[in-house]
């Protein structure tokens, strides 16, 4: 039951962030689902401003229409990052996200990079939750065991050998790879 409910993450439409208050190691998932939402309209929103802040909006359902108010907040804080490639190019992968050191859910489906930078591992070490859902990527990163916080991985309708996915869920066999 807990993988239904986290698969719930993937199953948002835009780009959304999750903004989280709290500081240090990882959030529990059950931290993670108590936290807002938050959407980014392009990319570019994405780079700090002068004051090291990024800009993005808070979505606001009224009588069946919807609100944006736009909010700007560090990217320390920010733990959630789902990218949708509605209105924007995604041929290459977003290094955007990079700006975000504290993610733990990276949700990138039906974007259409066909490869993952190998120093993701480095650049977001506390990655919990990846979904790569529906992309052309053909291959994972070299390291991606090195990922010490990996939990779940949406590998459904991508081009990463079977036998690649095989060696990755014995070499981390509390890993749950969706196909």
């Amino acid at each position: 039951m807990k993988s239904f409910y986290s698969l719930i993450f993937f199953l948002f439409v835009g780009l959304s962030i999750s903004f989280a208050q709290a500081e240090g190691e990882p959030l529990s998932p059950e931290d993670i689902e108590k936290e807002p939402h938050y959407y980014l309209k392009n990319l570019e929103d994405a780079t700090p401003n002068e004051d090291g802040l990024v800009k993005v909006y808070l979505m606001k359902y009224t009588d069946k229409t919807v609100e944006w108010e736009e909010k700007l907040i560090p990217p320390g804080k920010v733990y959630q990052l789902y990218i949708y490639p509605y209105d924007m190019d995604t041929k290459a992968f977003p290094k955007q996200v990079f700006n975000f050191p504290r993610l733990q859910v990276l949700a990138l489906p039906m974007c259409e990079f066909s490869s993952i930078p190998d120093n993701i591992v480095e650049k977001l070490p506390n990655i919990q939750y990846l979904d790569l859902q529906s992309t052309p990527v053909t291959a994972l990163p070299s390291n991606i065991n090195d990922w010490k916080f990996l939990e779940y991985l949406n590998l459904s309708a991508t081009k990463v050998p079977a036998n690649d996915v095989e060696s990755l869920e014995k070499a981390k066999p509390t890993l749950i790879v969706f196909r």
